[in-house]
Order: C-alpha cells, then sequence, then structure tokens
C-alpha cells in the first residue's frame, strides 16, 4: 500500500540545517578555555569570550540571587524582627546587613504586619523639655519671620498652625472669641493699620474670602494713590505729598 512521507519544504529544511549548524559552531567558539568560579554557587564554568572581564556568575539566575541576597534572610520574619524591634535598626542597617534594598525591607515589614517606627520629626521634643521645662521657653509666645505673632493653642483644630501643630496666629485667636466660633478654611483676617502684630479687635476686619481680602487692599492702595495726588482732593495735595515723601525717608 501506498504510504504518504511527511512533506517538508526546502525552506523548513534550511534552516533545520541552519541551526544544527549554528548549535555546532556555538559550543566551539563562543565561550573560552579559561575556567572560572561562581561566586554564588561555586560551580565551575568558562566565561563567554565577549564577557571574559565582567563574567563571576556562570548563569543570570545566580547574578539576581547574589544581587538580592545569597540566602534570602530578609524574607524570615524572625530575623526582621529581631534587627528591627529588638537591636533597633534603621532600614538602611538590615539592607546592608542582609544584602538587599532599603526598600525591600520596608516591603516585607508592611508583609509580615510588624509595627514601624514614626520617622524623626526634628519638631518633636522630647516630653520632658516641654513647655516651662525647655530652656527656650518664651511663655509660648513668638514672632515668627512673616511678622505674625503665634500663641501655643494645642487642642486647637487648625491645620495651618506652626511648630508641630501646636502654634495659631493669635490675630485668629481673637476674631475666634469674638464670633464664638472656629473660622472657616476660606476666610482671612485682615490688619486694617498694616501692623501685623496690632491684634486688638478694632483692628481686625474679617473676609469671607481671600479674594475678598485682595480686592479691599487694592482700593486701599488705589484710594491712597489718589489722595495723594489730588484727584479727590486738590487742596490737600500738598501736604499729603509732603508727608508721603518723609514717610519714604523714615524707610
Amino acid at each position: 500500500m501506498w504510504q504518504k512521507w511527511p512533506h517538508r519544504s526546502l525552506t523548513d529544511k534550511f534552516i533545520a540545517c541552519y541551526n544544527d549548524s549554528m548549535k555546532h559552531t556555538l559550543k566551539v567558539t563562543s565561550r573560552t578555555k579559561e575556567i572560572r568560579k561562581c561566586l554564588f554557587c561555586e560551580k565551575e564554568f568558562h566565561p563567554h569570550r565577549g564577557k571574559k572581564r565582567n563574567h563571576r556568575f556562570c548563569s543570570k539566575s545566580c547574578g539576581i540571587k547574589n544581587r538580592h541576597g545569597k540566602n534570602k534572610e530578609y524574607r524570615n520574619e524572625k530575623i526582621l524582627r529581631k534587627l528591627y524591634l529588638e537591636e533597633k535598626m534603621s532600614f538602611k542597617q538590615i539592607a546592608r546587613k542582609l544584602q538587599c534594598g532599603a526598600t525591600t525591607i520596608q516591603s516585607y515589614l508592611r508583609f509580615y504586619k510588624i509595627p514601624v517606627r514614626e520617622p524623626y520629626n526634628p519638631y518633636v521634643i522630647p516630653k520632658m523639655l516641654l513647655a516651662e521645662r525647655n530652656p527656650n521657653w518664651k511663655g509660648g509666645r513668638f514672632i515668627a519671620s512673616t511678622g505674625y505673632v503665634y500663641i501655643l493653642s494645642p487642642n486647637h483644630p487648625t491645620k495651618s498652625a506652626k511648630r508641630g501643630k501646636k502654634y495659631v496666629a493669635e490675630h485668629n485667636l481673637v476674631m475666634e472669641k469674638n464670633l464664638e466660633r472656629f473660622l472657616e478654611k476660606n476666610e482671612r483676617v485682615h490688619h486694617l493699620d498694616g501692623n501685623k502684630q496690632n491684634n486688638q479687635l478694632s483692628n481686625l476686619m474679617l473676609f469671607p474670602t481671600n479674594g475678598k481680602h485682595i480686592e479691599f487692599e487694592q482700593k486701599v492702595s488705589s484710594f491712597a494713590k489718589k489722595l495723594i495726588w489730588g484727584i479727590i482732593k486738590p487742596e490737600l495735595k500738598n501736604s499729603l505729598q509732603k508727608l508721603f515723601q518723609e514717610f519714604l525717608n523714615e524707610k
């Protein structure tokens, strides 16, 4: 009975022969006669010709394993608890010891639900040096570089407090005491005479938004210009200009 033989095209035969020849040539020419020992598994191997100088591992997997730690101790929960909780080591110190990255240590601490210590905060002062016990204590009141006065208010709910969310601007506290409520997020308190340290109630003015506050400042500046240059009161022009010149010389 006639039997049909498996058909192979000329291209398939050519590809098969080419692959066989390449395998033979790679075995002969791709590696050197030099023998080296793998730094990870300590297995002897012949390095490639192109990587003769930098080839330290027998395979790519050995190189990756060596990069992440030979014994992978960073995956051991007991070791992480001992180094982090008992010996009080930081992420970087543990990473150097276990030959991995600091982010790897942080992710495994989160995976094992190990409580992470709070990061160092320069504004957090030890309890022994709080308030009157601190040699730099100024009575809970200080003047910031912006010129505003701040008062110690540890229980205030505002999020814009200074120095560890414990100091609040004095003009805000004065206005809140008068209104008998806390200020809204968009409300602004304005000093009428421009003196930021004069926080008397008669010198303060409340605006519902910051845009209204800026609009009021612009109207005050335009009114002052028209008054000084005689547009509003021409008879007072000379006297006001002299006063303005004296004001500039004082500054």
